[in-house]
């Protein structure tokens, strides 16, 4: 016959609480939750950081394309006589372009500057797009860069850069796209063609089309 005590024990309420092995398996649920959560977290963090970069550097390229666009479109059509001899204040090669126009928003004084479009390879050998300019002074009737003047890196790692010209080399000439243009030609170029050629990291490849505003073939510096 079970004592007095037993048959309280075995009478009474059912015991409450979690046994050992839900507190286990609740625990391993909340670490795998608690894991996952941070792991978006990084994951929305690291995208984000990604679109905040994309973001500035496609603003920063557009502002970019919009002043030198800009300088391109506004060419002086200038034109230098020394002795016998009359050249263009323009030159125009595959990865290179020379030419006279309004001077840079930041110099308030205004005036005509001296700018040098030009493809170079960095240390990795990537090309990229690299600016010079200068202050261009009537007295003078040669470009001196990039030997003087500012330098600013415009795009690195552009995949490679192509300027072509389209126009008439001589006035009978048919009117067609050009590899050069050259400083001894009668007439400036009509329009001026810049293609980004693309590069691995997912930067497509790419054109600009600038027509020049310039009515003639130049005036006499």
């Amino acid at each position: 016959m079970a004592s007095r005590r037993e048959r309280r024990w075995s009478n009474g309420p059912p015991a409450t609480g979690f046994t050992l092995l839900e507190i286990m398996v609740a625990m391993v649920l909340l670490a795998v939750i608690v894991t996952s959560s941070i792991s978006l977290l990084f994951i929305n963090i690291k995208s984000w950081d990604g679109l905040v970069s994309d973001s500035e550097r496609t603003l920063d390229r557009t502002l970019i394309n919009q002043r030198l666009l800009g300088a391109l479109r506004h060419t002086r059509p200038l034109v230098w006589r020394t002795g016998g001899d009359r050249r263009l204040a323009f030159s125009g090669e595959p990865d290179r372009l020379h030419f006279i126009s309004q001077a840079p928003l930041q110099f308030r004084d205004g005036g005509l500057f001296e700018y040098l479009l030009q493809q170079e390879l960095d240390g990795e050998n990537r090309p990229g797009l690299v600016l010079y300019y200068a202050p261009y002074y009537p007295d003078r009737s040669e470009f001196i860069l990039p030997d003087a003047g500012e330098r600013r890196l415009l795009f690195a790692d552009t995949g490679g850069i192509t300027f072509s010209y389209l126009g008439k080399k001589r006035r009978n000439d048919n009117r067609e796209w050009w590899q050069r243009w050259e400083g001894a030609l009668e007439d400036y170029p009509e329009m001026v063609r810049i293609e980004f050629a693309g590069t691995d990291d997912g930067e497509g490849a790419s054109s600009r089309h600038i027509r020049l505003l310039i009515a003639g073939s130049g005036m006499d510096r």
